[in-house]
């Protein structure tokens, strides 16, 4: 009887356990209950958000309106089903279709509308097949252009080999603008010389396959760019357009003769002319020129397919204190401009000179203008052989080389320096 106490004391102790681990149990499985029902409304949660969003997704269709009537039932069915294809993904795309009475064959047009559509190639992107002319003019038309100089002469290039892009004063002007555009002196259109629109330029189509179509950065039309005739040729020559060390370009002064040189291209430029050879061998000049804030100074006038005037600035004047932010006076005035060269001698066949090209402003350099320089410099000096003469121009240096005939070569670097699209 005196082991009943301690008996008793274990049977107590053992049923306190029982209950304790009982109690354990229930709230354990109590969590896990609440654990997983927490689990159940997360995914409800998750698998209806992504439910709303591809029902927003589905039913956000952007209207163009339509405020002509020219358009069919079916055509404007056509431009929902391809605002809608550009919204949505995955094979919702078919359902939706479907549901806008668009046949299932029209499903393809899907890919012309994609918000990452494959590099354009050509100026003007055809039209898709079947695309009405609404959804056509919601596409964004881009160009491709190519950046390059010539002593810093510099040009925006824009390669037209269908010969369907018509550029506009306004658009050379945006393109030419150095801070709403690319930037630049002139842009020139690369054109096949037999799709010019001038019948002199396309008479030239059976010796130059490929027209310079040069325009000043204000959106005239120039004959050429002596400096720009590299960089066209620089272009065509890195594009496999044209092949061997010689070929020949079509301008609007006639076809210029390029050659491939160390120091980069050759060109010759054509015959050329004085202005007025009989003033000019009887005074030494034959046009009077006042730069701005200057006094009037004797000129004389060459036609190297483009016009120019060049003064051989005398003693007590530099080229650094001209100031040619302003077009220079000339008389007697010439009616569809001209550039004005000014030049100071360096050296035995050696000059330096700053320009004012018509239509542009002072430029890096020009190449017509260079030659034009040198001539007169040489006509000056009384001794015209067809020695080269080295022109110092702000951007580079260019070699100018009389040729027989009245005919001259300028020669010198051309560099391409960004490709890019743009929008006109």
């Amino acid at each position: 009887m005196a082991e009943t106490p301690a008996l008793l004391r274990s049977t107590r102790g053992d049923a306190t356990v029982l209950v304790v681990t009982a109690f354990a149990t229930v709230l354990t499985d109590l969590v896990l209950a609440v654990l997983a029902v927490l689990a159940v409304l997360a995914g409800l949660v998750v698998a209806g958000f992504f439910a709303l969003q591809q029902a927003s997704r589905a039913v956000r269709v952007e209207q163009v309106p339509l405020h002509d009537t020219d358009h069919t039932d079916e055509e404007r069915a056509l431009l929902d089903a391809h605002i809608v294809a550009h919204r949505i993904d995955g094979p919702e795309h078919e359902k939706v279709l479907r549901e806008l009475g668009v046949h299932e064959e029209l499903a393809h047009e899907r890919q012309l509308f994609s918000t990452t559509p494959e590099p354009i190639a050509h100026a003007h992107p055809r039209r898709p097949t079947g695309a009405s002319p609404a959804a056509y003019s919601t596409m964004t038309v881009m160009t491709r252009f190519t950046k390059g100089h010539g002593t810093e002469n510099d040009f925006v290039l824009v390669p037209d080999p269908e010969g369907t892009l018509e550029l506009t004063p306004a658009q050379v002007q945006r393109l030419a603008d150095r801070r709403a555009g690319i930037g630049g002196d002139g842009v020139i259109r690369i054109v096949p010389t037999r799709h010019a629109t001038e019948d002199s330029v396309r008479a030239q189509a059976a010796q130059a396959e490929w027209f310079m179509d040069y325009r000043n950065a204000d959106g005239s039309l120039a004959e050429m760019c002596g400096n720009g005739t590299r960089v066209f040729a620089s272009f065509l020559v890195r594009e496999g357009m044209v092949h061997g060390d010689t070929f020949d370009i079509a301008t609007r002064a006639g076809i210029k003769h390029v050659r491939v040189v160390p120091e980069g291209f050759a060109v010759d430029l054509g015959p050329w002319r004085y202005g007025d050879e009989q003033g000019a061998r009887r005074d030494g000049f034959d046009i009077m020129v006042r730069p701005r804030h200057g006094k009037p100074v004797p000129a004389l006038t060459f036609d190297l397919g483009n016009p120019h005037a060049v003064v051989m600035l005398p003693d007590g004047i530099e080229l650094e204190n001209l100031d040619l932010t302003a077009p220079p006076d000339v008389q007697p005035a010439q009616p569809n401009g001209i550039n004005v060269e000014f030049v100071k001698a360096v050296g035995p066949a050696h000059i330096a000179m700053r320009v004012h090209e018509r239509g542009v402003g002072e430029t890096r350099s020009c190449g017509t203008g260079a030659a034009a320089a040198a001539l007169a410099t040489r006509f000056w000096s009384g001794v015209e052989d067809l020695a080269p003469w080295r022109v110092d121009v702000p951007g580079g240096t260019l070699t100018v080389t009389p040729l027989a005939g009245n005919r001259v070569e300028l020669a010198g670097p051309a560099e391409l320096v960004a490709d890019g699209d743009v929008s006109l």
